[in-house]
């Protein structure tokens, strides 16, 4: 590469790192605010009865998602093998397969057995997303 089209590639490259470091700590900016407010408008979608809302080519509505921890010492993958799914289980458990399998048990009714439910917290988390009509 001649000297003048490394320059130019150079100067590219900076230019675009210095953007980049910019919108990064704009977006660090915006998620924190974007933190603060979320819970005071999931209260109020929550009091008006809404589940959705329609602004500036957004929908904003309330998304709730599944999360599956552990919640106490005892070793999960020990009672992942005495309730059968020890196929979850390497030097570890997965714990996405966990969420499924726990998420396809309280889908179609199932109680968790009561060793792993000792174990693990199953929650709800409602956060706001977003969808762009077009």
């Amino acid at each position: 590469i001649p000297d003048s089209d490394f320059r130019a590639l150079l100067v590219e490259y900076v230019d675009l790192e210095n953007r980049r470091r910019v919108a990064d700590d704009d977006l660090t900016e915006i998620k924190k605010r974007v933190a603060e407010i979320e819970p005071p408008l999931l209260e109020q979608f929550g009091l008006l009865g809404m589940e959705r809302a329609r602004l500036n080519g957004l929908t904003v509505y309330i998304r709730t998602d599944r999360h599956v921890n552990k919640v106490s010492d005892k070793d999960v993958c020990d009672v992942l093998r005495e309730i059968g799914l020890g196929q979850l289980v390497a030097d570890g458990y997965s714990s996405s397969t966990l969420k499924s399998q726990v998420t396809e048990w309280l889908d179609e009714g199932v109680e968790i057995p009561p060793q792993l439910a000792a174990v693990i917290r199953v929650f709800t988390q409602a956060k706001l997303a977003t969808l762009k009509r077009g």
